[in-house]
């Protein structure tokens, strides 16, 4: 989802082709001759000819390729879905279409940013030598061959958010000898992942998996999964919040000892580091941060971007309007209210801090650590010899790398951990036999360990969107797409490290009871509905659908249910009109009753699992989810927001609109999918013990956000990172409450 240009939800993603051969035709296309040519594109090939030995020689390169290329997004149906499609704001006659949209397609994240290597700054994480520099580390890997010269203590599966923090933090040790095994590629060098204000435009490449979920109640949507070392981390909108102390609290209460707010607020805190904001920007902000509310020596740099909309001014004036209290401090246990949150952005150049930069790229001189990129794991290898208490033994992991088939092997003592993410991480351990009879069957897979609890009990968060024109004159996202020559000028600032709207992402969030999005009297009658729902459930963890009903109960006033965000630009279904500048708002369910599942559908680990996310298979959902739609006309139509005229009309869902029925089918997922591999107890659908192992194995963990075992009210990014940090300490033997 990228916010350049229309945006289309649910997405249908094109992969990026292969830069090295794309780009040396960029290169021959600017050097040679067009005879189709107009006068003005001559001249525009002139000027980069002129430029091309100057600091501004990307900016001209983006100049020339919106002069040529502007047919190709016109003609290309595809093309026009892609995040970017409208960057190039004006038509031209037709030029060589292939050749000039693979040119397009390879150089799109450099025309709308510049590269990150550019910035006039000192930190080496935004240097192209970095880059080069950390492909020749001694960590990285080449070949199957390579990797699997060595024995390893730990095996990591899947280089994500998760599993990249947790192999680092694993190699901490010299003693132990730490693989890490990642499907996509290494992509630190990408100005479409390190540029915050381009949040979204990498979905549309080859660093995501390009899921989609399975039509049920809800059409199919698209589920986004970072592919590249970083994994989703390197693709999310970098928002940082926690959820309440008692929705930590609930996962412990559920079974999973020591997994509360206590511990894992120290974890959390453990992965990051956090730079205040100034007390100019708090001011213009409407915040009073609280630095003892956040960690201070973490790897995740936290900070505030450094540039601030009008939006984003008027949001907590907005919501304070509608009763909604301001909470300055929504990372300390208590994230009820409107506030304004950090992003994980490098304060000394506005890049993204995200797992492979943060993590692995100090790390990546290490001995002890080896990572090999574009592996795609196949299956855990056991011993034929179970262990003395009836336990299968891990004894390695069969892969793929470049059409050859290898096995990593684990010493006697070794652990393999699965940290694949919601998605892979049930179809890594089905293909490996750990799962549900009937799923292994159908798939051709022989059952090693039962385990029903696989790939169950998955949880999201699904937003609906509204969209309002704003005035004339008002700058957003959008005037990226409306004005090349802004375009240009947010391009060079940036590059300088001054600011620009390039360095916006998403921080006006505000997160609402179920009282404060309908009222108390409704509130009521919505809880009665989902006691009904609950008590007539028939599923294996419907303890956690009784610990959600207890926040209903209980808790009525201090757990959110619904997350509203204001986004500066179009951020929605359809297609926004020229010129025209927006504001959009969503609105994100945070506990929905329904419970889906993500199987596999074959042996072949190359095909995509089942995602069956089950989108309002409880009707209460959609009761709440089409409430928080209703309730962002409420957020529009403020006083603050109106006042000189700010927000004009409303273009999305339009006036007149069933609101069930639009909040029904242009649902989305908020990228937010858990509990496929749940924290709990077997009895009740868990997959892992509170020391994260997987049943029935004796050296199998997960550690990622599958083992969330009931949702919590935030982006789920800084909760992940905390769960790498306290598997480290689990494997360790650091985490005391185990001993």
């Amino acid at each position: 989802m990228g916010v350049l240009g229309s945006l289309h939800l649910p997405l249908r993603h094109t992969a990026v082709p292969r830069a090295t051969h794309t780009v040396r035709v960029a290169i021959a296309l600017l050097q040679g001759s067009h005879t189709t040519a107009s006068a003005q594109q001559r001249y525009w090939l002139k000027r980069f000819r002129q430029a091309r030995r100057t600091g501004t020689a990307l900016i001209r390169l983006r100049q020339v390729l919106i002069v040529i290329l502007k047919p190709i997004i016109a003609q290309k149906a595809f093309v026009a879905k892609h995040p970017l499609s409208d960057l190039i704001p004006f038509p031209l006659p037709n030029l060589n279409m292939k050749l000039a949209l693979t040119a397009l397609l390879a150089l799109v994240p450099a025309l709308a940013a510049g590269a990150p290597w550019l910035h006039d700054v000192t930190d080496p994480l935004s240097s192209r030598a970095m880059y080069e520099q950390l492909a020749a580390a001694p960590a990285m890997k080449r070949s199957g061959d390579d990797f699997s010269s060595a024995k390893y203590t730990h095996i990591v599966v899947g280089g994500g958010t998760a599993g990249t923090a947790l192999a680092v933090k694993l190699s901490e040790d010299p003693a132990k000898r730490v693989g890490l095994l990642e499907a996509g590629p290494i992509a630190l060098d990408r100005a479409d992942t390190n540029t915050p204000g381009l949040f979204g435009a990498n979905l549309g490449t080859n660093l995501n998996y390009n899921y989609t979920s399975k039509a049920d109640v809800a059409p199919a949507v698209a589920w986004p999964r970072g592919k590249v070392l970083g994994g989703s981390s390197a693709l999310n909108f970098l928002v940082w919040d926690r959820a309440s102390k008692a929705e930590y609290n609930a996962w412990e209460e559920l079974g999973a000892k020591g997994w509360n707010w206590n511990n894992l607020y120290k974890y959390m805190k453990k992965s990051e580091k956090f730079t205040a904001p100034s007390a100019e920007d708090q001011a213009a902000l409407n915040i009073k941060t609280n630095s003892a509310d956040y960690g201070n020596a973490g790897a995740i740099q936290v900070s505030f971007p450094r540039y601030i909309s009008e939006q984003v001014k008027r949001w907590i004036p907005a919501l304070e309007e509608l009763k909604i209290q301001h909470n300055d401090n929504p990372l300390a246990g208590d994230n009820k209210g409107a506030s304004v949150q950090p992003s994980d952005i490098l304060p000394s150049n506005s890049t993204r801090s995200y797992s492979a930069t943060a993590y692995f790229a100090p790390a990546s001189s290490r001995p002890n650590l080896s990572v090999l990129p574009g592996a795609t794991v196949q299956r855990i290898v056991f011993s034929s010899v179970r262990s003395t208490s009836g336990n299968v033994v891990a004894t390695g992991v069969d892969y793929t790398h470049s059409g050859q088939k290898f096995t990593a092997a684990l010493v006697s003592s070794g652990e393999v951990i699965v940290s694949g993410g919601t998605v892979n991480t049930p179809q890594i351990l089905e293909l490996s036999g750990i799962g549900q009879k009937k799923v292994l069957q159908s798939a051709g897979i022989k059952q090693i360990v039962d385990l029903p609890g696989v790939g169950e009990n998955v949880q999201d968060h699904v937003y609906t969107a509204a969209v309002w024109k704003l005035k004339n004159g008002t700058v957003t996202l959008d005037s990226l797409r409306n004005d090349p020559a802004f375009a240009a000028d947010q391009q060079a600032l940036y590059a300088n490290n001054q600011v620009s709207i390039l360095q916006e992402t998403v921080p006006a969030i505000a997160y609402l009871t179920l009282p404060q999005l309908v009222g108390k009297a409704k509130a009521l009658k919505l809880v009665a509905k989902a006691a009904a729902y609950v008590a007539s459930a028939n599923v294996p963890y419907k303890a956690s659908l009784w610990k959600q009903l207890e926040h209903l109960t209980k808790r009525l006033d201090s757990v959110a249910q619904m997350e509203v965000i204001g986004i500066d630009g179009f951020f929605a279904p359809g297609a926004p009109q020229a010129g025209v500048n927006y504001v959009t708002f969503l609105a994100a369910q945070q506990h929905s009753l329904s419970r889906g599942s993500i199987h596999v559908q074959s042996s072949d680990a190359s095909k995509a699992p089942i995602i069956d996310p089950k989108y309002f298979t409880a009707d209460w959902d959609l009761d709440v989810l089409t409430a928080g739609t209703s309730y962002l006309r409420n957020v529009a139509n403020t006083k603050i927001y109106k006042a000189n005229g700010f927000v004009e009309n409303e273009v999305l869902p339009g006036q007149g609109v069933d609101l069930t029925n639009y909040s029904k089918q242009n649902v989305v997922t908020e990228y937010h999918p858990i509990g496929s591999a749940s924290l709990g107890p077997k009895s009740q659908g868990g997959v892992v013990d509170s020391s994260l192992k997987v049943y029935g194995t004796q050296n199998v963990r997960v550690a990622d956000a599958s083992v969330i075992p009931i949702h919590v009210s935030a982006h789920i990014q800084a909760t992940v990172y905390g769960i790498a940090e306290a598997a480290a300490a689990i494997i360790h033997n650091k985490w005391t409450y185990l001993q």
